[in-house]
């Protein structure tokens, strides 16, 4: 269920208008409206507002949708695949001494220096790794030739978190520019008004974007580590 279906179902059952709910909630009756068609998120003093109103399964079911709204449909639709597939698997995971291992899928390989990656639309195969605290709609690259190197070596696998979409300075990124997915450095300069996607290997070319085309960038996740298991 969608963060809007919630809160009409919540304004409707309740009886009020939409004016009378957004007074309640201390909004604008333009910016509920946003709200009820999923064009804003909810914000942490919105939802202490909403505590006054809304029971506590109804918050949490609200947080949990919150979750999703700036995660591309197509990794939604592969996190639900994986959602089904993780129900009809018994685990055979062994427990580490104070670690679990997860299963997750490996959605892309990233062959080309450039960074460009090549996104399935079913996962490749999942692969057990260590939990290390990355929850399960993590996702895998897996990383071929010199494409991430001196950084990643050939081999490896990039662990993404499709939940970490905020930018920070300097970080590695899962971005979808111009119809194609890269994965990619990503660094502002405002005073030359540019954004550059640089490639992690430096024998490659970045990619400089004027500020007025940001706009065609999406951050889709963060390279939040890498695993290399290697062999002699």
């Amino acid at each position: 269920m969608k963060s809007s279906e919630i809160l009409i179902n919540y304004r409707k059952n309740k009886g009020l208008t939409v004016s009378k709910f957004a007074e309640m909630l201390g909004v604008s009756q333009v910016f509920l409206t946003h709200l009820e068609h999923d064009r804003r998120k909810i914000s942490d003093d919105l939802f202490k507002k909403m505590e006054n109103f809304l029971s506590k399964k109804e918050i949490e079911m609200l947080k949990e949708t919150e979750k999703y709204k700036d995660v591309p449909e197509d990794i939604i639709n592969k996190i639900n695949l994986l959602e089904k597939e993780n129900k009809a698997l018994k685990s055979n995971a062994k427990i580490l001494v104070d670690e679990t291992v997860i299963n997750i899928p490996v959605l892309a390989k990233a062959s080309a220096g450039n960074g460009y990656i090549n996104f399935s639309n079913q996962p490749l195969y999942n692969k057990l790794i260590r939990k290390n605290g990355f929850h399960e709609y993590c996702y895998l690259i897996e990383v071929f030739g010199n494409s991430m190197e001196p950084l990643i070596q050939d081999g490896a696998y990039v662990v993404v978190d499709p939940y970490q979409t905020d930018y920070i300075e300097g970080k590695i990124y899962v971005i979808r520019y111009r119809d194609e997915v890269y994965i990619k450095r990503v660094i502002l300069k405002p005073e030359a008004k540019l954004m550059i996607l640089k490639s992690i290997n430096p024998d490659y070319e970045d990619i400089y974007i004027p500020t007025e085309q940001s706009e065609q960038v999406k951050i889709i996740g963060r390279a939040v580590k890498f695993i290399h298991e290697g062999s002699l």
